[in-house]
């Protein structure tokens, strides 16, 4: 349980264990804030309980951006978000940066005045007037429909043509006694891409929905979408879910042929073609049988399944080589190869079914993984069950058909002596078997000690590259947007342009107003591979956050990576810093880690 405040608000954070059940716990913590209304100050508004999926989080961002009016980027965001939720996998798609619309009545007192009116009258004209008034009801011979009047205000004319007072002569409207304008609410939010205004679009997918296809989507009607743009606006794509799924299926695709082709090789040295071309099919063959059966479970293909076909290529030609093999023997020796792999099948059956339970069993302890790792885990071993069972089926009865339909026997060459060397050293370990064991118990117990004493130990998730870095800076004192924005502009000025940061595609920069920031977004900003930009969010009334995102820097041209808080686990790659600035001094500067060049800020 994680907890902070800031001006005019807070939060609590619960975190619960994997198998707890969320429904009921979601009604225990409301039960026990109701508990706890009582301890709240009076004029506080009421205390929510709100659940945080992550299965919600946005899988691509949409950005405008431009130097254009506010409300014609404003006018084209809302209209590509109106376009994107139609989408069948999206289910919703929220603008960040845009400002809501407003109408800004400022009261002439002295026109007031001089009708005789007061300011609370104005006031509840206006009130009463913006309502939908029932007006009773029709009654017919084919039903009973409800009559109501509109008087609903949709529109600034709407506003200024509003009654205050009514006399036997005149009406004095609220365009009598005030200045009428359309404007937008007091900025909360302040986005740019390189310099330049923006307005991101977060594309949420619904669960169950193809990433793929929904972001691939949203994309396509984006682009259709930015033909219709004026001159001068750009939409880019950020924080896009589909790149990294669409890399891990071309690393299997690779990986799958790489297997292939090395199994071709090592088995043509050994064995015939045919029977090589035989154990290669079983690598997709199993892939697909295996696929199916996770389909069939209602798994879909995710990164650890993606991970686990791929530790599996290596384990799939094992049986089917202990049937080819034996067949290919039996033929070399006259026997029909009709014969031979049916004799292979049924003598064979019994090592293949032991080594494929053997590998199974070995990974089936992992199903049991308890906790939030498990729970992220558990797709390893049911992928390599699946798949392994897959290969022993095709061992069995696909590889003795295919076979026994095109099969040849593999002669060898007299005076070939392929297999000596082994053969002397299977001799010798022969000769003196307490040798041997002696020498394997100590080489096993030897790797332990070895491990220990000089090993590097063991890292859960080990140091990688990370895609980009995140700088939060602080400064003391109760900033106004203004001063976290010009703060914020002279780190992106100083990052702008410096060498080893991809600016192709650019994200954006966001600065959240005092005591608005919710527990998910405090310290977000919508980023992008590939760019650069900034965000500001207060936290406290004392302190102000400044985010900035660099991507796709080369290690050997910069490497702006801050130590990582504690607690904050190392998968999420998100680095931190957090810099004291003087209310008088917007100077930033940032110690890296050894081996880093000195970041711009």
């Amino acid at each position: 349980m994680r907890s902070s405040a800031y001006q005019g608000g807070g939060f609590v954070l619960l975190e619960f264990d994997p198998s707890t059940d969320l429904k009921t716990a979601l009604d225990d913590t409301r039960s026990k804030v109701d508990d706890a209304r009582g301890d709240i100050p009076q004029g506080a508004d009421e205390p929510t309980v709100h659940e945080v999926n992550v299965s919600e989080f946005p899988v691509l961002v949409v950005t405008l951006s431009g130097h254009v009016p506010e409300r014609v980027l404003t006018r084209a965001a809302r209209e590509l978000r109106d376009r994107m939720e139609e989408i069948p996998g999206v289910l919703e798609a929220s603008l960040q940066g845009a400002r809501d619309d407003l109408v800004e009545v400022v009261i002439d007192p002295m026109k007031l005045s001089s009708y005789g009116l007061r300011l609370d009258q104005m006031i509840q004209s206006i009130g009463a007037s913006n309502s939908l008034v029932a007006a009773g009801a029709l009654e017919g011979d084919e039903g009973k429909f409800a009559v109501k009047v509109p008087s609903l205000i949709e529109t600034v004319e709407d506003v200024a043509n509003l009654p205050i007072v009514a006399g036997p002569n005149a009406v004095v409207r609220a365009q009598d006694l005030a200045t009428i304008r359309s404007t937008y609410k007091d900025a909360e939010t302040i986005t740019r891409i390189n310099g330049a205004p923006a307005i991101a679009i977060e594309v949420k997918k619904r669960t169950g929905a193809n990433i793929v296809d929904t972001i691939n989507g949203a994309k396509a009607l984006a682009d259709q979408f930015a033909a219709e743009l004026p001159e001068g606006m750009t939409v880019t794509y950020t924080q896009d879910k589909s790149v990294f799924v669409n890399q891990l299926l071309n690393d299997l695709q690779n990986h799958v042929l790489i297997a292939v082709i090395l199994v071709f090789i090592i088995i043509l040295y050994s064995l015939s073609g045919r029977s090589s071309m035989l154990i290669g099919l079983a690598i997709p063959s199993s892939f697909l049988m295996g696929i199916l059966a996770l389909a069939m479970m209602g798994y879909t293909i995710n990164m650890i399944v993606l991970f686990s076909l791929i530790l599996a290529v290596g384990m799939l030609v094992d049986d089917a080589i202990i049937v080819t093999e034996f067949a290919e023997r039996r033929m070399s020796e006259g026997m029909p190869r009709e014969q031979a792999f049916e004799l292979a099948a049924k003598r064979m059956a019994g090592p293949v079914i032991a080594a494929t339970m053997t590998r199974i069993a070995a990974f089936s302890p992992l199903l049991f993984w308890p906790g939030i790792v498990g729970d992220f885990m558990k797709y390893m071993p049911i992928t390599l069950i699946v798949t392994l069972a897959a290969s022993m089926l095709y061992a069995l009865v696909f590889t003795p058909t295919l076979g026994a339909m095109f099969a040849k026997a593999h002669v060898e060459p007299e005076g070939s002596h392929r297999d000596g060397w082994y053969m002397a050293i299977v001799k010798q370990a022969v000769r003196f078997p307490v040798t041997v064991l002696v020498l394997t118990v100590g080489l096993l117990a030897g790797v332990f000690y070895s491990y220990s004493q000089y090993g590097a130990g063991v890292e859960f998730f080990p140091s990688v590259e990370p895609d980009y870095g995140l700088l939060y800076v602080h400064a003391r004192g109760n900033l106004s947007l203004a001063e976290m924005d010009a703060a914020t502009s002279e780190a992106e000025s100083r990052l702008l342009g410096w060498p080893g940061i991809d600016l192709s595609i650019p994200a954006s920069a966001r600065r959240r107003a005092e005591g608005r920031t919710s527990p998910r977004m405090s310290s977000a900003s919508s980023s992008t591979s590939s760019s650069t930009g900034a965000s500001v969010s207060p936290r406290t009334p004392s302190s102000m956050t400044c985010a900035l995102r660099w991507l796709a820097f080369p290690a050997s041209t910069l490497r702006c990576a801050c130590p990582m808080r504690a607690h904050q686990p190392a998968s999420l790659f998100r680095f931190a810093c957090r810099l004291p600035i003087p209310r008088t001094s917007m100077t930033m500067r940032v110690t890296w880690p050894q081996r880093s060049p000195r970041c711009p800020v």
